[in-house]
């Protein structure tokens, strides 16, 4: 089992066109049903289960954030991510029962350097997702393999477009020289390794991750201080961040603005500012909890974790289910077992119902996934109806995720300007349509772009489409989809 895990979770492909992404976290959704399984076994058999502080943490951020659906902006997207969290805290809870994982770490390691160099981004969909995951796992790999590390090296330095391993390498230099101040050599290069990302900054070598990270860690930063204490809640921040996607601009007016006119941001790319504007101080402080109370002391898991928390100050690993996986396991192993807690073994059953649902809601999940792959397909091919038609379909295979549910208007949007005779729609449909998009966010731009050009064909409801002309020129002024609609929009006004 622990081979299939840590293969499946780090390189599976799903079947068709749907992203790896979606079948990694299926796999992990398989693991909770089997762990599920094996803990309600153990439960029968011996009566009691092994519990330490740290878990006792991790069910306190997991539960904080169940609790925060009752607030969340988009209780649907938080569900989603309340299953994803489930199944990296049952990896958490299950790491120091998984034995020998060095081997199929180092094996996972080859194979993701494998596809590295004979796919883009090595299959995992965007250069920082394969680095992300690369640099983790580097700790982890056999000490035998480490002609790998260096082949490794090679690909990011070389043939990898991301800089995420500059970040990396100036972390472990400055911990070198606060740890061993007293040898000059640390210290001396770590002035001029910062001394050199310096100018590569000052001439632009990083200008084109840099700058879209200050806008989006300043807007995040500004959302959470609207709920600084509990947060928007779990599954808001796609939600609510449009509302200030241009706050950044009273501060850093020449950083400009990334929001494109069809989407709303799924992530801040910096996991502990989302971590804060979905759950507040309060989680930050949980979290803090779980991490101070580790009590394992191998440096090669420790090296682990820090990247990975470095990295989550400038991406989202820890929303990515390979390098999530990654940082759940190796946090599990700093945990260890705990002490024996009991439980009646009539409670045993209880133990498969998470892994149950997991799996039910994450089959539906990746079906919902393949549709609306199927659904960009059939758009870009050309043909908006049967866009439309598994738009449909993917939403009534699962409704939770925030793109499944922005894809209806936009495609239906686009299957009526398709025609080329005019057609009768009944407004209640219509009305339904955009009401479940407003249900990811009814602020994103490119939602409101697809009303008013939806208004300004019906011709119709003019009070409306003066306040979206009114918010696009308030709060999305910068983008030049906005800009062409605004322009039709005086025309027809």
């Amino acid at each position: 089992m622990t081979w299939g895990l840590v293969l499946g979770a780090s390189l599976f492909f799903g079947l068709g066109v749907v992203p790896p992404g979606v079948a990694r976290w299926l796999v992990l959704d398989v693991f909770v049903l089997l762990a599920g399984l094996w803990l309600g076994w153990r439960m029968w058999q011996t009566g009691a289960v092994r519990v330490s502080t740290p878990h006792l943490w991790a069910l306190a951020v997991l539960g904080w954030f169940t609790l925060s659906l009752s607030w969340s902006s988009d209780p649907l997207q938080g569900a989603v991510q309340l299953q994803h969290g489930l199944a990296l805290f049952v990896v958490f809870m299950a790491a120091p029962y998984l034995t020998n994982l060095r081997w199929p770490i180092t094996a996972a390691y080859a194979g993701a350097l494998a596809l590295a160099f004979t796919l883009p981004n090595g299959g995992f969909g965007n250069e920082n997702f394969i680095t992300e995951w690369l640099l983790i796992a580097a700790p982890l790999v056999h000490r035998r393999a480490w002609p790998l590390l260096g082949i490794a090296a090679v690909y990011l330095l070389f043939f990898n477009e991301s800089r995420l391993e500059f970040l990396v390498l100036w972390g472990a230099v400055l911990w070198l020289a606060f740890r061993h101040p007293s040898r000059g050599i640390f210290p001396g290069i770590a002035v001029l390794l910062s001394a050199g990302i310096v100018f590569l900054v000052n001439d632009g070598y990083f200008t084109h991750s840099l700058n879209p990270r200050i806008e989006l860690g300043a807007n995040t930063v500004a959302l959470w201080w609207e709920a600084p204490l509990a947060g928007h809640g779990l599954g808001s921040f796609s939600y609510e961040y449009p509302r200030l996607q241009e706050w950044h601009l009273g501060i850093f007016p020449w950083v400009g603005t990334i929001l494109l006119g069809d989407l709303t941001m799924g992530a801040a790319h910096n996991d502990w500012f989302q971590l804060l504007a979905e759950g507040g101080a309060v989680a930050l402080v949980l979290a803090a909890g779980l991490f101070f109370t580790l009590p394992g002391r191998d440096r090669r898991i420790w090296a682990a974790i820090a990247i990975a928390a470095l990295l989550a100050l400038v991406d989202f690993p820890l929303q990515n289910p390979q390098t999530a996986f990654l940082a759940a396991l190796v946090l599990g192993l700093a945990a260890g077992q705990g002490r024996r807690v009991s439980f009646p073994p009539l409670t045993a059953p209880a133990a498969v119902l998470p892994g149950l649902a997991c799996l039910v809601s994450g089959t539906l999940l990746y079906a919902a996934h393949v549709e609306r792959a199927k659904g960009t397909m059939a758009r870009n091919a050309g043909a908006p109806f049967l866009a439309l038609r598994h738009a449909l379909d993917a939403y009534e295979l699962h409704p939770g995720p925030w793109k499944i549910r922005m894809q209806l208007p936009l495609a239906f949007n686009t299957a009526l300007a398709a025609q080329e005779q005019p057609t009768t729609v009944k407004w209640e449909a219509v009305e339904e349509l955009f009401r479940i998009g407003a249900s990811a966010s009814p602020w994103a731009p490119g939602l409101l772009i697809t009303r008013l050009e939806y208004l300004l064909a019906a011709g119709s409801n003019a009070a409306q489409m003066a306040a979206i002309a009114a918010y696009l020129e308030a709060h999305a002024s910068r983008l030049p989809e906005t800009r062409k609609i605004l322009a039709r929009y005086e025309e027809r006004t």
